[in-house]
């Protein structure tokens, strides 16, 4: 038997379309369990170092001098986790500064690719 769950908050305006709920529970019932695609997969801990390592976004941070007007890398970083570490910052307020052309903390400039210098 299946077991319905609620999906999201009714909203009167917005009423649920004719079996939109019913459809995904169904869906949700069929991809469950053994019909899982990874259903009894154990990866080892390689593997998931591996997937991590492709998932994560480098970090770039460049310190400028606003004497010389010039750009220094700093320090580059695997992931948005060890730059917040670095900077005892939240990845929100390290995303709002990436790639944005604004100075963080009045001294780094913090970018996803290497900033080349022609």
């Amino acid at each position: 038997m299946v077991e319905l769950i609620q999906l999201r908050v009714p909203d009167p305006m917005h009423p649920p379309l004719r079996g939109e709920v019913e459809t995904k529970v169904k869906i949700r019932a069929a991809n469950s369990g053994v019909n899982h695609p990874n259903f009894g997969r154990n990866r080892s801990e390689e593997t998931k170092l591996k997937m991590s390592l492709a998932k994560s976004k480098k970090v770039f941070v460049y310190s400028f001098d606003s004497l010389s007007n010039e750009t220094t890398l700093h320090k580059c970083f695997n992931s948005y986790t060890e730059a917040t570490k670095y900077f005892d910052c939240s990845k929100r307020t390290l995303s709002s500064y990436v790639d944005k052309n604004k100075l963080y903390k009045n001294k780094w400039i913090i970018s996803s690719f290497l900033i080349s210098k022609e």
